[in-house]
């Protein structure tokens, strides 16, 4: 999702490249509104960004939960450990 994100940021920036020409001789009217835009693309990618984050934390803490409610109590299955009831003796 970042990447894709970045790929967004990189793209806008590309294509302002484009417009102007490289040495940045193009229409300075055009040139002040392709630098709003830009700054206006920065903001949504940091915002998108932040969300990105959150909703990476909010994973990781209902991952957490769901492993606690599985394990009794309240002990963590070691990693790569299979689902379900942890003593083969009750199975």
């Amino acid at each position: 999702m970042v990447s894709f994100l970045l790929m967004m940021l990189i793209l806008a920036m590309v294509a302002r490249l484009v417009l102007t020409g490289v040495g940045g001789r193009g229409n300075p009217e055009l040139e002040a509104r392709h630098t709003a835009e830009i700054a206006r693309l920065r903001e949504e990618v940091d915002q998108l960004q932040s969300q990105v984050v959150r909703l990476s934390d909010e994973q990781s803490f209902l991952t957490r939960l769901l492993a606690e409610r599985e394990s009794p109590a309240g002990e963590l299955p070691p990693p790569g450990a299979p689902p379900g009831d942890p003593n083969p003796e009750t199975s």
